[in-house]
């Protein structure tokens, strides 16, 4: 276990162990390539591991895991304009261990792919007390071709997106977690010219427990595009918080004027309760199966230039909506 550096123009075909302050620098034009790449094993939450790619990093399973079972340490990512990270037979990058001491911090500037699992699997995180990280440029590209691009885990998670964040087969970011009152906080800010979608949910919590204590704060402020793209048996909701069934909790969802959730096929957005929107773009559900209740409409004039509140409590009555003629 060592700090490493790929140079220029060398592909490096021998997996990596790093853990404590180590740093990985893979330059522009070097290429680390393994089954698994990475592989972090924990060890300090100050500074922590730090990864700095120029070049790229690909894996036939996982670009970046862990081993070993571990709750204190913190690594940062930094995947550089033009680098990218890369995994064909799983996830790009996973954190396989519930971390409760520490920090996992991703600033993407690049692209970060999956072919065969999530992009970034940080769902073995279930301390409330871990701080997940995410920052995604506007040149950044976080995707996956075979399942949800972003599973965050729990703690305090922060994402703020500029650039892409996409699932072609699922959901671009879906909070799994067994216990909801295993997240403290969620905080998204998807600003102008950020786009977040999946072909089911573009943001969704799914809990293997629905708790009716759960006290976590969940924020969204969009100015950009969250979007459901799927139709059918494949549709979805831009945001689905329909598993926030505790009054205890709280859910701000601000839609700023550049702002646009759309759902192809489904309900644009599924509060949860608790719930408030702020509304001065545009809400649109399209296309109204019979399974799906979302129709498109547009508020009056007079709300669209004021914030709309909108509540919707534990019994799940629906707030009246103005629809388009």
């Amino acid at each position: 276990m060592a700090s490493f550096t790929v140079n220029s123009g060398v592909t490096d075909t021998t997996p990596k162990s790093v853990n404590t302050n180590d740093v990985g620098t893979i330059e522009t034009g070097g290429t680390l390539s393994a089954a698994t790449a990475i592989t972090w094993t924990g060890g300090s939450n100050a500074p922590g591991v730090v990864i700095n790619n120029s070049g790229a990093i690909n894996a036939t399973t996982r670009a970046i895991d862990t081993s070993g079972t571990f709750s204190t340490g913190s690594i940062t990512v930094n995947n550089n304009a033009g680098a990218t990270i890369s995994a064909t037979g799983n996830d790009a990058w996973r954190i396989n261990t519930n971390l409760s001491n520490g920090t996992i911090a991703l600033n993407n500037a690049g692209t970060m792919t999956s072919a065969g699992g999530q992009a970034l699997d940080f769902e073995a995180v279930t301390a409330a007390t871990a701080n997940i990280q995410i920052d995604n440029a506007s040149t950044g590209i976080i995707r996956s071709t075979s399942s949800d691009a972003i599973r965050p885990g729990a703690g305090h998670i922060h994402i703020e997106n500029d650039g892409m964040i996409e699932s072609t087969v699922a959901r671009g970011i879906n909070l799994n977690t067994t216990n909801l009152t295993n997240i403290s906080s969620f905080e998204l800010t998807n600003n102008a010219g950020g786009t977040i979608q999946g072909l089911t949910d573009a943001i969704r919590i799914t809990a293997a427990t629905l708790s009716p204590t759960a006290t976590g704060t969940f924020t969204i402020d969009n100015a950009g595009t969250i979007k459901s793209t799927g139709t059918g048996a494949n549709n979805g909701q831009a945001i689905d918080f329909n598993d926030l069934t505790s009054p205890l909790g709280h859910i701000t969802i601000t839609n700023q004027a550049t702002g646009l959730l759309q759902a192809a096929d489904a309900d644009a957005i599924r509060t949860g309760t608790n719930a408030t929107i702020n509304n001065h773009g545009q809400i649109v559900a399209l296309n109204g199966t019979p399974t799906s209740t979302g129709k498109r409409h547009r508020f009056p004039e007079q709300h669209r230039r004021h914030s709309q509140q909108l509540r919707r409590r534990h019994d799940h009555r629906r707030a009246p909506r103005h629809h388009r003629q």
